[in-house]
């Protein structure tokens, strides 16, 4: 039994000893993580300004401009499907009419006859 006693206690220690180091971890990353957005939040607006006093146009500006452009992009592809519809309607010969209906049978032999 002492053998026993002996394994539960390493297994009691060895859980908290990895719990607390868990929680140390994760709070370490935790934290990391929030530095690294505050620093992201910094760079952002120091490269924003910058383009400012450049005259550029800041990113969501340039994503506006890019949404844009993408859709005159369908617009444009959607007018040369058409035209090109149009332009093949415009060089296929024109349908012949149909030609006139033979007289019936009927009405040709009085004509002969006469």
């Amino acid at each position: 039994m002492p053998d026993e006693n002996v394994v539960a206690q390493s297994l009691e220690v060895w859980e908290k000893f990895t719990k607390g180091y868990t929680e140390m971890w994760l709070n370490a990353f935790g934290k990391t993580m929030e530095q690294s957005l505050a620093l992201k939040s910094q760079i952002d607006q120091a490269v924003n300004q910058a383009m400012g006093v450049w005259g550029l146009p800041s990113k969501s500006e340039q994503e506006r401009t890019l949404h844009a452009v993408e859709n005159l992009q369908a617009l444009v592809a959607e007018l040369a499907a058409k035209l090109e519809k149009l332009e093949k309607a415009v060089q296929s010969p024109v349908a012949e009419a149909p030609a006139k209906p033979a007289r019936a049978s009927a009405e040709a032999k009085p004509n002969q006859e006469g």
